[in-house]
């Protein structure tokens, strides 16, 4: 009797350790961001994790939770529940979704907050502290009319390089791999996003096989009214107080890079950037003013682009090649060694 006596009040304890530990610890608003804009053309599915010792850390849904989704209009009294359904596990967390209907979105605002039921003691987790009383929002805004390029680059001279790419809100924070330039520290792409989306843009670059991801919050660009094209040139981490050619080397703005090879015989490649679609010229002369080659003379699409130059009927010499457009212009210096 004594046994079974001591036996049950081990059991006792030990469950009592179980449930002080089997509770929820953590959980958040993981997507889209609380603050940020929406479109007012489509609906909002919004993703959060969340994590319960013993129970989330285990393959497949938890089956102590039960998640849901509270979204209204500022105008109206009471919040509308929606169900939200398991997608993923995510490590330790398991990752949940629901969906703010497009009928909901007539409004500026939409409010919302998730709530997480326990059901094996029927306690209640609010992430991030949202609730009825203090709910997250999102700015509803007009979505975008035009397709919208936008080339992203970034300077990584003060980082050891690895496979740098970019992911955002344009891609579901998918990877997206950055394309080399003739500059080896920096690195772009060009994104179109669709007619129709967010005319706020987030996204950070990565670095996978070094440090994956930028030491900084989450970037963010606004599509102006109207706009059809742009380009940033960044820099990793925001940092650029090292050692470096300067941001004017970054394609994405009005630049001219160095050529390469340079010194060259007989050809050379030249690399330049715009930030969007204009009239381009780009000649070489030389030291005396005359113009010895025409190597663009038109419209030019945003973005980077590279040019041959040959100059295999020329003689040896130093040639400046000019870069001009809406009133501006960048010139840089050659040699030629026959």
């Amino acid at each position: 009797m004594r046994i079974s006596r001591l036996f049950t009040s081990v059991l006792a304890v030990v469950g009592l350790a179980l449930s002080a530990q089997a509770v929820v610890g953590w959980g958040n608003i993981q997507w889209p961001i609380p603050g940020s804009t929406q479109p007012s053309n489509s609906a909002i599915t919004v993703y959060s994790q969340v994590w319960k010792g013993g129970c989330t850390d285990m393959p497949g849904a938890c089956a102590d939770l039960v998640p849901t989704l509270y979204y209204k209009m500022p105008s109206e009294g009471s919040f509308s529940a929606v169900a939200m359904a398991y997608n993923t596990d995510s490590g330790s967390n398991d990752e949940y979704m629901g969906q703010i209907p497009q009928t909901s979105l007539a409004e500026s605002q939409v409010l919302f907050y998730i709530e997480y039921m326990d059901v094996s003691d029927q306690s209640f987790f609010y992430p991030d502290g949202y609730s009825e009383f203090e709910p997250a929002y999102y700015d509803i805004v007009q979505a975008t009319l035009n397709d919208f390029e936008l080339t992203l680059c970034v300077d990584m001279h003060c980082t050891q390089v690895g496979d740098p790419g970019v992911s955002g809100s344009f891609n579901g924070w998918a990877f997206l791999g950055l394309n080399s330039t003739p500059n080896p520290n920096v690195w772009c792409t060009t994104i179109t996003i669709p007619a129709g989306s967010s005319p706020t843009v987030y996204f950070k670059f990565r670095n996978p096989g070094v440090n994956d991801w930028e030491n900084i919050g989450d970037r963010v660009y606004t599509i102006a009214d109207g706009a059809t094209s742009d380009g940033l040139a960044l820099h990793w981490d925001n940092v650029s107080d090292c050692p470096t050619s300067g941001t004017e080397d970054l394609p994405g703005a009005f630049n001219l890079s160095p050529a390469y090879p340079n010194p060259f015989n007989p050809s050379t490649t030249i690399a330049f950037a715009m930030a969007h679609t204009a009239e381009v010229r780009l000649v070489v002369s030389d030291l005396a003013g005359r113009t010895v080659a025409t190597l663009v003379d038109g419209m030019v699409a945003s973005g980077a682009h590279e040019v041959t130059f040959d100059a295999s009927s020329l003689a040896s010499g130093v040639y400046v090649y000019t870069l001009s457009s809406e009133g501006q212009s960048r010139s840089q210096k050659m040699v030629l060694l026959k």
